[in-house]
């Protein structure tokens, strides 16, 4: 499937599902950042986070779910980057190893934004 964006094409499998979910993001050198998924896709989410994540860095992830639930820790790698204002930039990340099931948890726990 490829949808269009902001005039470039966009070769992807999976659409992406507008979601809102917090997160803690844990960076390689421990360092800990809060951010949200914004969306995700059968590979991956997108994140607003302030901090540097560097292309190629990993990441653990923990979503904030209810507090009846046990948040699963996810694994990612940072693929792109882009700047949405000065304090936050907007992360594509890489879920790994690549679990559909685990991707469709999140999807099954939150529906898309109303």
């Amino acid at each position: 499937m490829s949808l269009r964006k902001e005039g470039k094409k966009e070769m992807r499998l999976f659409e992406r599902i507008p979601l809102k979910i917090s997160v803690s993001l844990k960076k390689g050198d421990n360092q800990r950042e809060k951010g949200y998924i914004c969306d995700i896709s059968g590979s991956g989410v997108g994140i607003v986070a302030k901090g540097n994540f560097p292309p190629g860095s990993h990441l653990e992830l923990r979503p904030r779910l209810s507090k009846k639930k046990v948040a699963p820790v996810y694994r990612g790698r940072v693929v792109w980057t882009k700047r949405i204002d000065e304090e936050n930039l907007k992360l594509g990340i890489e879920i790994l190893p690549f679990n559909l099931l685990k991707i469709s948890y999140l999807i099954k726990e939150y529906s898309p934004l109303q």
